[in-house]
C-alpha cells in the first residue's frame, strides 16, 4: 500500500516500539553528567562541613582558654600561659587534628589593671594553615 506524496515509500503498519541507539546514549550521557555534578557538590559540602567542625572546636578551645585565664588571673594574679606554642591533638570524627596555641599579654594603657590577652589557634587543613584569633580583656576585679 502506497500513500502520501512519495509513491516509492511504503507505509509500514507496524508501530515503532523502543528507542534508537542515539536516544539511549544521549540519555546515558546526560545522566552521567548529572551524577558527576551531584557527586562534586557532595564532596564540596563534606569538605565545608569538616572545616566548620574544626573551626567550631577551635572556637570552643579558645573560649575555654580565655575563661581559664580570667579565673586564674582573678584567683592567683597570674596568667597560665606556660603552654604557649604547645601542640594539642584532638580527635574529631576519629581524625586527629593538631591545634597550636599562641598567646600574648599586654597592658591596656587607658585602663588601669586591665590586660589584653591575644590568643591564636592554628591547624592544618587541606594543605594550608588555618588560623583564628581572639582578643580578651581581663581584670583582677570581678565585674
Amino acid at each position: 500500500m502506497l500513500t502520501g506524496n512519495n509513491p516509492a515509500r511504503p507505509v509500514s503498519r507496524k508501530s515503532k516500539n523502543g528507542f534508537t541507539f542515539f536516544e539511549v546514549m544521549t540519555t546515558v550521557a546526560v545522566l552521567a553528567v548529572g551524577i558527576v555534578m551531584i557527586y562534586r557538590g557532595l564532596i564540596v559540602a563534606l569538605d565545608y562541613q569538616t572545616h566548620l567542625t574544626n573551626r567550631l572546636y577551635a572556637n570552643n578551645l579558645l573560649a575555654d582558654r580565655i575563661e581559664r585565664a580570667q579565673q586564674a588571673y582573678q584567683q592567683k594574679g597570674e596568667l597560665p600561659l606556660a603552654d604557649d606554642g604547645k601542640a594539642l591533638t584532638a580527635y574529631i570524627n576519629k581524625v586527629p587534628i593538631v591545634f597550636r596555641m599562641n598567646s600574648s599579654v599586654r597592658n591596656v594603657e587607658t585602663l588601669e589593671g586591665v590586660l589584653a590577652v591575644d590568643m591564636a589557634l592554628s591547624w592544618a587543613e587541606r594543605g594550608r594553615t588555618i588560623r583564628i584569633n581572639r582578643t580578651a580583656y581581663i581584670t583582677r576585679n570581678k565585674l
